[in-house]
């Protein structure tokens, strides 16, 4: 039988591992199951006390990643902006947490994961989809329909991670990280702007 995860301090030092292994080789391509056992300082043996395979361990620390992301946006944005700046905010937020943390914006948005997520993954996604469509919402004065806003958030989730991807990659249209950075923002509210009027 598994051991309880918040329980045990080994299963938490091999999630931390694995968060920093991504997050210094820039992605999940390089991590391994040796290579998380030992920087936590335990047998690769040992790992299956605790999850039942690697990719369950991946999926644990996909789950966390995407805390920290939630976490990390929540910290870096302002309370009580006007509507206008209240996106802004937000995405600024976003486009720095995957300039600081590539390899784990890589591993939430790019990497191949390895078998039909759990449902608790699902619903974490699923609880940042509805807190963008909240900044939407209340960055456009909170008038929208519901379809209309989940269409809007659709769109600019794509145009957004399109962009914040090229940002990461190097493949920038504008060779400075800042003007490049700039642009993505000014890009946003015209999309935002064009949507809100059809």
């Amino acid at each position: 039988m598994l051991r309880k995860l918040e329980q045990n301090s080994t299963s938490e030092r091999l999630i931390d591992a694995a968060l920093t292994l991504i997050d210094t080789s820039n992605g999940i391509q390089q991590v391994n199951l040796r290579e998380v056992a030992r920087l936590a300082g335990c047998a690769h043996t040992n790992v299956y006390n605790y999850f039942q395979n690697f990719d369950d361990l991946l999926w644990e620390v996909f789950a966390r990643l995407l805390e920290r992301w939630e976490r990390y946006v929540q910290e870096h944005c302002q309370a009580d902006l006007p509507p206008d700046r209240i996106l802004i905010d937000f995405i600024a937020a976003q486009i720095q947490f995957a300039l600081d943390h590539p390899g784990w914006y890589r591993c939430i948005w790019l990497e191949p994961l390895f078998r039909n997520s759990p449902p608790h993954i699902l619903n974490k996604f699923l609880l940042l989809r509805d807190h963008f469509i909240q900044v939407l919402m209340d960055s456009s004065g909170n008038w929208m329909k519901t379809e209309q806003i989940e269409f809007i958030e659709n769109v600019m989730h794509g145009y957004l991670h399109g962009e914040i991807c090229n940002l990461i990659s190097g493949r920038m249209l504008v060779p400075d990280t800042q003007a490049y950075k700039t642009m993505i923002l000014t890009n946003a509210q015209t999309v935002l702007s064009a949507l809100l009027r059809d």
